[in-house]
């Protein structure tokens, strides 16, 4: 299979991604609750640690989606590494937001660059290979099914699209689905051009 979705094909059907990223979170809460790092979109996210690191850190990205790309490289070198595991939160998190990089920022492969040179000396070597596949635009079969879910006209397989993206790990799959879908809830604009 190719690596790499057809970010231009998705690119496009942005707005159709965006509307359905709050039905997309509420299928995930239904399905492992607040794992992980999907606890930050909560209403009311834990007031621990781990979770206040998280959120100080995250409140320093720009609202919108065109991140200036030198914005995202402090906030990528504070999260590398963050949690434990072969594949931190914190990378597992900035891997799922690279993919709504490229599914909405004007320079993914700036942003990609940034994200990597920042984060990946370190974390772990397994977490820094995926953050470098997550910064070419690449990711699994799962993610790939769940992005061509998402931008379908007629979703029909968004949930066994999600239980396979979720699967990753203890929580790897629940940090990368934050990643994901945080900056596209909080985007404040529908087009990605």
């Amino acid at each position: 299979y190719d690596s790499r979705p057809d970010w231009q094909n998705l690119r496009g059907r942005y707005p159709l991604v965006r509307s359905r990223a709050p039905a997309l979170l509420q299928l995930a809460r239904q399905s492992v609750g607040a794992r992980g790092l999907l606890a930050l979109l909560e209403p009311t996210p834990p007031a621990v640690p781990p979770f206040n690191t998280f959120r100080e850190v995250l409140q320093q990205l720009p609202g919108g989606q065109a991140w200036p790309p030198e914005a995202v490289a402090p906030i990528a070198a504070r999260l590398a590494g963050l949690g434990s595991g072969l594949t931190p939160a914190g990378d597992d998190w900035l891997a799922g937001m690279l993919l709504w990089v490229w599914l909405a920022h004007p320079q993914p492969q700036e942003v990609g660059a940034r994200v990597v040179a920042a984060a990946a000396p370190r974390t772990t070597a397994l977490a820094a290979a995926f953050l470098r596949c997550a910064a070419q635009g690449e990711c699994d079969v799962a993610w790939q099914e769940l992005l061509n879910a998402l931008a379908a006209e007629h979703p029909v397989a968004i949930e066994t699209a999600l239980a396979a993206a979720l699967a990753h790990g203890a929580t790897s799959g629940a940090d990368r689905l934050a990643g994901f879908l945080y900056p596209l809830l909080r985007a404040d604009d529908g087009d990605p051009t």
